[in-house]
């Protein structure tokens, strides 16, 4: 029972972090070319991790490695990439809440990866009321929400790939390394194979730009290394070891209730009738489907446990 509490308040804390970490990465694209950023973010958030544990990690056996550079792949080359096209492309507003779609994604992803594992009813009732209340949000009282087409696929492909990234997760338990040094190998793999695309496509000539940009900007930097790659990776590893993927990603629901109280907090965003309701409404749904995801981990802990048997 301890162990579920600290689970969930590592979830809490690390989607707070995220809920508000929309409308920096917003700055920072419309200034610092979309793959640059990416290096830059997760260069600095590796290095961060280096000093507070400088330990030398060496590559574990394949069969274990593969899934921490699946990790690297799913959790930060390709999650990142998609969600900053589609900053670009749409509201910070939009792209945080079709965030909170990828609860859905891991239990699909997870029913096709173990396939013993079934949905049960109260799960969809529960994401039913969650997306409800995202629609509300996002749409509340006509605010500046809108659909924009493009944008707004790429954000759901990036919740779609951040779903895989909650189910693999998981695989990399059992290593011996503590929650910060997974976060540092899954965070290099990430860095090392997005420094391709930034290389072949990127434009390099923005980091100078960016390097004379204002408090403003390097405030925003600073929040998404520290705050967004360091502490709230370290806090989701942890979670996800306590309570499991499915339990844990069932979190991200709660990306636009922050989402919102920090656009009210720090910009002035007006919160409305709506808003309220739409919290109400997430919040529901999130301990519904809690409900019916602890079927759901046992089925996968039972799954596993058979394959490695």
């Amino acid at each position: 029972m301890k162990s579920s509490w600290k689970g969930r308040l590592f979830a809490l804390a690390t989607v707070l972090i995220w809920g508000m970490t929309f409308a920096a990465s917003q700055i920072l694209v419309n200034c610092l070319d979309s793959y640059w950023f990416i290096v830059l973010r997760f260069g600095c958030a590796w290095l961060l991790l280096f000093l507070l544990s400088p330990k030398p990690l060496k590559p574990m056996a394949w069969g274990r490695e593969r899934w921490v550079v699946l990790c690297g792949i799913l959790g930060v080359t390709l999650y990142y990439i998609l969600q900053n096209i589609a900053l670009l492309h749409s509201t910070a507003s939009n792209t945080g809440v079709l965030s909170a779609t990828s609860p859905i994604f891991t239990a699909l992803w997870l029913c096709l990866v173990r396939r013993e594992v079934r949905l049960k009813p109260l799960f969809f009732l529960g994401f039913v009321l969650c997306m409800a209340g995202v629609a509300v949000i996002s749409f509340r009282g006509g605010g500046e929400g809108g659909v924009h087409l493009f944008g707004d696929t790429m954000a759901l492909l990036a919740a779609l790939s951040w779903g895989l990234y909650c189910v693999f997760i998981s695989r990399t338990e059992g290593t011996g390394l503590s929650a910060l040094q997974m976060t540092r190998k899954i965070l290099f793999w990430g860095f090392l194979l997005c420094l391709p695309f930034a290389l072949a496509a990127g434009d390099a000539g923005s980091i100078r730009a960016f390097a004379g940009g204002g408090l403003k900007l390097w405030g925003a930097f600073l929040y998404v290394v520290i705050g967004a790659s360091v502490a709230a990776y370290v806090c989701w590893g942890k979670a996800t070891t306590l309570l499991g993927s499915v339990t844990t990603s069932l979190y991200m629901y709660l990306l636009p209730v922050f989402t919102v109280i920090g656009s009210a907090l720090l910009v002035q965003d007006p919160v409305t009738p709506f808003t309220f309701l739409g919290i109400a409404a997430i919040l529901a749904g999130v301990a519904l489907s809690q409900r019916g995801s602890a079927a759901i981990e046992e089925q996968a802990s039972r799954a596993v446990s058979a394959t490695e048997k």
